[in-house]
């Protein structure tokens, strides 16, 4: 009896003595949905697949065993219940093996869309399979061994068989999955507490971690599982405080860790803030809170200067950026974003939906020094400065190349950062004495040192305390 034929199992079709793909209609009753498939998967929305099927009337065959059970196509067979079909088109195969069928369900579904978490329980059955696999390959070697010594199965010494290494099947398996062995490894960490979340009845924490693993990026989501329960718990309320769950992990973390050393009773590192007197205010925020989280009143600044920081939402905080420029500048108001040449495309295509592209400034490195781009060959001299306009511009006409000496590099920054210097030739050019400035990813300062020096009002933004701490002391000794 094959595999997939299970005994005293009524079927609505004879099964022929060989056994080849065959495409038939079958009552959806008679069907059964994989159970690997929900604890793999999980509920999916059909609503825009049922619409889409009943707008072509048309199914793409299912993939079910010949004991009609589905291997790919659940969705499919989920909108076709709540459309009311009777019967499905379907292709009947044969698997020989249990871990056959397990291996056809993982292809049937390789090149679908999935989340982090839903790679990672892939990898778990991809794990019973090469497990099976390894099995078999110790039986077809122990077979070997013993036709050449001329001795039963049971002899054989199952210790002195080859097995495969644990790092050896994790390999294999990330490999499978398009992860690194140790990024899968961290992952999986993630998953598992996720399950014991669900497990204890801790549903909250468990739909936190997954957003975070889905939504962010795996060592965002490994380092909320490093922390204890009250602490998840603190960082959990602000995610969901957000309305696109998206907080930086690790700086939150970092922020929440030092209030409490600090001995600050604070809910949210966005509840802090720092004054002196009217020439700067400092805000430990994120970049996407809205203008009014970040107490920022609407059309009261006249620049923004700033260079996003990197992380893994590198992009979309330009695109977090350009919003918040559109509120909050004045009217004819400009935006300056420095960034590197590589990701120009997308930096533009997530900016200029919120607020006008107006032109693009060349910053010169310090001194004319080259920086080495290994990925693209090239040896670039200058930065690209992004200028945005908050409807139209009427200013003063400024040059489109900003340049400086090498001694003029702040001995703090890195190779790609700008000097005190650079930055002073751009408030120049795009601000008077009195005006605002703000830079919403502080960094160690710069922008905000240059522009209380050159008598402007400057308000700083960013998401790690220990940044905001810094750029105070330098602007208390400015003062």
């Amino acid at each position: 009896m094959p595999h997939d034929m299970l005994p005293n199992q009524p079927v609505p079709f004879m099964v022929p003595q060989t056994i080849p793909v065959a495409c038939v209609h079958v009552k959806i009753e008679n069907l059964t949905p994989h159970p690997k498939n929900f604890e793999i998967y999980g509920e999916e929305d059909i609503l825009q697949l049922a619409e889409r099927i009943n707008e072509s009337g048309w199914i793409k065959p299912l993939v079910v065993t010949y004991a009609c059970r589905i291997i790919s196509g659940h969705r499919r067979f989920r909108a076709a219940q709540l459309l009311g079909y009777e019967k499905v088109p379907v292709e009947m195969r044969h698997f020989d093996t249990y871990q056959d069928e397990l291996e056809a369900l993982l292809l049937e579904n390789e090149t679908r869309h999935k989340t982090v978490e839903q790679k990672v329980r892939e990898a778990a059955v991809w794990h019973e399979i090469e497990a099976e696999k390894a099995r078999k390959r110790q039986a077809a070697g122990a077979n070997q061994t013993n036709g050449t010594l001329g001795r039963l199965m049971d002899e054989t010494v199952k210790a002195n068989l080859p097995e495969a290494s644990k790092g050896q099947t994790r390999d294999v398996v990330a490999e499978k999955i398009g992860m690194k062995p140790r990024t899968y490894e961290k992952a999986l960490a993630v998953v598992r507490q996720i399950d014991q979340h669900a497990a204890e009845g801790d549903q909250r924490l468990a739909n936190v971690l997954r957003t975070v693993l889905n939504g962010q990026s795996v060592d965002a989501a490994s380092q909320l599982t490093k922390l204890d329960e009250d602490e998840q718990k603190e960082v959990a309320q602000l995610v969901e405080s957000q309305p696109d769950h998206r907080v930086p992990i690790k700086q939150t973390i970092q922020a929440m860790r030092r209030q409490r050393t600090a001995g600050a009773n604070v809910a949210s590192p966005r509840d802090i803030s720092v004054t002196a007197e009217d020439h700067y205010r400092l805000i430990v925020g994120d970049i996407f809170s809205s203008w009014r989280e970040l107490g920022i009143e609407p059309e009261s600044v006249d620049v923004i200067i700033t260079e996003p920081s990197c992380s893994p939402e590198y992009l979309s905080k330009y695109e977090a950026l350009a919003k918040l420029a559109k509120e909050v500048l004045r009217p004819g108001g400009s935006l300056l974003a420095i960034c590197g040449q590589s990701d120009l495309p997308e930096i533009l295509a997530f900016m200029i939906p919120h607020i006008k592209y107006h032109w693009t400034l060349a910053y010169l490195t310090p001194g004319g020094q080259d920086v080495p781009l290994w990925q693209k060959r090239v040896h670039t001299f200058w930065k690209p400065v992004l200028w945005f306009v908050k409807g139209n511009y009427s200013g003063d006409w400024p040059g489109d190349v900003i340049s400086c000496a090498e001694n003029d590099k702040d001995k703090h920054l890195d190779e790609w950062g700008p000097s005190e210097v650079g930055i002073a030739k751009l408030v120049e050019k795009f601000s008077s004495p009195g005006q605002t400035i703000l830079d919403p990813f502080v960094g160690i300062g710069t922008t905000g040192v240059v522009a209380v020096k050159m008598d402007r009002r400057f308000i700083g933004i960013d998401i790690d305390l220990e940044a905001i701490e810094t750029t105070r002391a330098k602007l208390n000794t400015e003062e």
